[in-house]
């Protein structure tokens, strides 16, 4: 059994196996099917809680994973704990040895051996109480045992999760650093193939993939050939490190124990086969710990739903948990060691302290770890982008041979070819037009009426207007600033940050906001996609004749709209090629705008309407709401993190510049947007006055609850179909910046463009972990004017005033001069308010953080 925390956790389940191996009077009775349920018993009851019991007699246990099949037998049995038990940590016994010498070594192994044989005993014969009932699971036995079924939670749940889900990690980071070893094993000579061709994290990704594959088989009995194949492979290799070596075979100084010597010779045959035969175990035991994680999911899903996990909910669920093992196998090491160093340096503890040894300690272990893993990632996935711009001088750029390690991020950049943002520069005035407008136009637009509320009609409409007016230029200097004299296009605005600011600055003010920004947007319109999923659900079947209205809970909404997100991303591999999405995005955009305040104008005013500010508290609460509600004007404009990707679309022409055709594209489409967000705003104040319902960007939901009874199901069915194709068509342009930042560091690294099918999986990867995002934080919507404080104020109004200072020197304290800098000034103490006053909302009113609860 293998050993990581010191306690065999498998051997119950894997006993579950084997019918009648502890006979008593009612192992007699067949394991329960769906077909065939007691009558009596009550399926609705059967959760977590209550499955005391588990076992035989639970009619759940048929469609798990774990117990799905009792049809196991004694080879299988042994086959499972075989490949589970033999592990690579054994090769580390050696080093133990080490330390203990040849007596007190062998009894510790052998007293071990001993302990954990009794310890098995024991288990084997608490599987099956005398009642029949079976504890097929570990939490089971613990819960039932304990003085108190929350005792037992709490001493079981969180080892079992660990050693199962913290295993099937370790097996990744073990397994894809053997597939980085195997690779520099038979291209040690770098003839035939490069032995640094893949990196650690593609390795982790390679096996991942092979992992989830294999793991599609449906439950643990069903595995007896993959345990099989294990349990041949870890005792072969096992077997092959004690075997004398021969001096005439060719030997390789290639990493074995690193531990002991970077320079141990063996044979390079011997290497490769002991490399490709622990990648097989490591693939096999995957299969056998990741089975419990599966079964605890399913278990989940089949308490709540009273039926078995459906055929394709069950592929999906355990491609999911393959991405997150992959994520955690990728990032941990450096997540355990920074909070650690973080705690030191902030709060100070008495030097060589308890807290200070401990936090020392376990930081340096993590960055150990993590370099131990990663050793070969280049330093340009570690710092990003400010490597690509070492060839600036006082943030102007230098005329350089150009390459992919050292370009400057324009049109003389051969690796812009290569990249989703500029593969294609072919776009035209329309093509620009519909990208602006599909990401300038969005939902939280919907929100302006919420602003009007506490403003009131004239400070409401001037704000709008100043606001309106501020981003036009800000944009008219992006426009301006994307091409330099020397032919530079800045086609990112990460790279236009660096170039004014310097690279450490520049990417200290830029990056996190640009990121998140493009990052996080696609999680944003997961959740207002997800939640527009289950609001037309639930219209569609109101009557419940021909539907549930509550078929689809909050996960499976998310995981659709996800699903249908990245199914329209594969198929289009640059951002000009989107233009055909972002015309669909732009036109349902403007529907469902003029179609809120449309309806909020033609049903007629709420009963008594009023237009009075609401009351307020305090004076702090009055300020705060100002504060807000003037964020929530500035936070309405949104898409300049995207304007230079999109200029980046357009082709080089002495004749015609780029940024004559991206400025009409920009006058035209901000325009557009005025003409859709003003009436939005006065039309909605007029119909709701300060009982204006919209809240967390619930728009849709509001004004169907509102005008049930005047609004034809049609018509909010219309309405949620809109809202759902615009949030699909902008999730494109947003997330192809984050597919291309992903490609950059390919391109950078390998020299060549990015594969297809590299290009596949990592949009996959993209979507997954946004997916994983939006569940784990559906409240995200909440902390959007905290959020858009600290990132899209800055990067939308403030920046472009500085960059254009920077790059273009305009005469100190002339006209451009003094009213950049002041704008930029405003921004910044605008963006700090708004940050108190959301914090201080937040503090007031408080947040449900509902974790996972959609």
């Amino acid at each position: 059994m293998k050993q990581i925390g010191g306690q065999p956790i498998g051997f119950i389940r894997l006993t579950a196996r084997v019918d009648g191996l502890i006979l008593h009077k009612s192992s007699a009775t067949a394991s329960p099917t769906s077909d065939h349920l007691d009558a009596n018993y009550d399926i609705d009851n059967v959760t977590y809680a209550n499955r005391r019991g588990g076992g035989e007699l639970d009619p759940q246990d048929a469609w798990l994973p774990l117990t799905e099949s009792r049809k196991g037998n004694v080879f299988s049995v042994s086959f499972h704990l075989l490949c589970s038990g033999i592990g690579v940590q054994a090769l580390l016994l050696p080093v133990a040895f080490a330390s203990l010498g040849w007596p007190w070594g062998t009894v510790c192994l052998s007293l071990a051996l001993t302990w954990q044989l009794y310890t098995i005993w024991l288990l084997v014969h608490l599987h099956e109480s005398d009642s029949g009932t079976r504890y097929s699971r570990y939490l089971d036995l613990a819960i039932t045992v304990s003085v108190s079924q929350k005792l037992g939670k709490i001493l079981a749940l969180v080892p079992v999760m660990y050693l199962s889900a913290g295993t099937c990690v370790q097996l990744i980071i073990i397994g894809g650093g053997t597939i980085k070893l195997f690779i520099r094993t038979v291209c040690r000579d770098g003839t035939t193939c490069d032995p640094k061709s893949l990196t650690g994290a593609e390795c982790f990704l390679v096996f991942m993939c092979m992992a989830i594959v294999v793991a599609q088989f449906p439950n643990l009995n069903s595995l007896a050939w993959v345990s099989f194949i294990g349990t041949a492979a870890a005792v072969v290799y096992c077997t092959l490190g004690t075997l004398p070596t021969n001096p005439k075979l060719p030997t390789c100084t290639l990493l074995q124990w690193r531990t002991i010597d970077r320079n141990f010779a063996i044979p390079c045959t011997r290497h490769i086969k002991s490399s490709a035969l622990v990648i097989v175990h490591c693939l096999s035991s995957f299969q056998i710990y990741g089975m419990v994680i599966f079964d605890k999911v399913e278990s989940n899903y089949t308490s709540r739903k009273n039926k078995p996990c459906a055929r394709w909910l069950r592929p999906a669920l355990r491609v999911f948990f393959g991405g997150v093992t992959f994520f955690a196998a990728v990032t941990l090491p450096l997540t355990y060691a920074y909070p650690c160093l973080m705690w030191i340096a902030i709060k100070k503890p008495q030097p060589k302290g308890v807290m200070w040894c401990v936090n020392m300690g376990l930081g340096f272990l993590g960055l150990v770890v993590s370099m131990r893993d990663q050793e070969d990632v280049e330093t340009n996935s570690r710092q990003g982008f400010a490597q690509d711009f070492s060839n600036m001088d006082n943030g102007v750029p230098q005329p350089v041979t150009m390459s992919p390690k050292n370009w400057a991020g324009g049109e003389l950049n051969p690796q812009d070819a290569w990249l989703p943002l500029t593969e294609s520069r072919k776009g035209t005035i329309y093509s620009t037009t519909f990208h602006l407008l599909c990401s300038g136009l969005g939902i939280q637009a919907l929100l302006l009426p919420v602003a009007f509320a506490t403003l009131g009609w004239a400070w409401g409409i001037i704000c709008l207007s100043i606001v309106c007016s501020w981003k036009f230029y800000t944009m008219s200097l992006l426009v301006r600033l994307h091409e330099s004299d020397s032919g530079i296009r800045y086609s990112r605005y990460v790279h236009l940050a660096v170039t004014a600011f310097g690279p450490k600055l520049g990417m200290l003010l830029a990056l996190f906001p640009a990121m998140y920004l493009s990052g996080g947007a696609c999680v944003q319109l997961i959740i207002i996609g997800g939640g527009t999923v289950k609001l037309l659900v639930r219209t569609v079947c109101e009557d419940g004749a021909t539907c549930d209205p509550n078929s689809m809970h909050g996960i499976l909404c998310f995981f659709v709209f996800m699903f249908m997100a990245i199914c329209v991303a594969e198929y289009f591999p640059n951002l000009n090629s989107v233009a055909g999405v972002s015309v669909i995005g732009t036109i349902t955009a403007i529907i469902y705008c003029t179609m809120i305040w449309a309806l909020s104008i033609g049903k007629g005013r709420l009963h008594d309407v009023s237009y009075e500010p609401p009351a307020m508290d305090s004076t702090m609460e009055s300020f705060s709401s100002v504060l807000n509600s003037v964020g929530i004007i500035f936070l309405a404009f949104r898409g300049q993190n995207v304007i230079l990707e999109i200029q980046g679309t357009l082709p080089s022409n002495p004749r015609h510049p780029p940024c004559k055709r991206m400025w009409s594209g920009v006058t035209i489409s901000h325009v557009v947007i005025a003409l859709c967000l003003f009436p939005l705003a006065l039309g909605g104040y007029w119909a709701y006055g300060n009982k204006v319902p919209f809240a967390n960007t619930e728009v849709v939901k509001a004004v169907s609850q509102f005008h049930a009874q005047k609004i034809s199901q049609f018509v909010l069915e219309l309405l949620c179909i809109l809202v759902l194709i615009n949030c699909l068509t902008t999730f494109q342009i947003y997330g192809m910046v984050v597919f291309d930042n992903f490609e950059m560091k390919y391109t950078i690294r390998k020299k060549q463009p990015c594969p297809r099918w590299l290009r596949i999986v990592l949009r996959l990867f993209v979507g997954g972990f946004a997916f994983f995002l939006a569940v784990a934080l559906p409240f995200l919507g909440r902390l959007s004017p905290l959020l858009g404080a600290v990132t899209s104020v800055p990067l939308t109004y403030v920046y472009p005033c500085f960059m254009w200072n920077s790059i273009k020197k305009p005469k100190p304290k002339g006209v451009i001069w003094c009213t950049n800098m002041g704008l930029g000034c405003l921004g910044v103490v605008l963006s700090v308010l708004f940050v108190v006053a959301a914090a201080w909302d937040l503090a007031d009113k408080g947040l449900v953080a509902n974790f996972f609860k959609p």
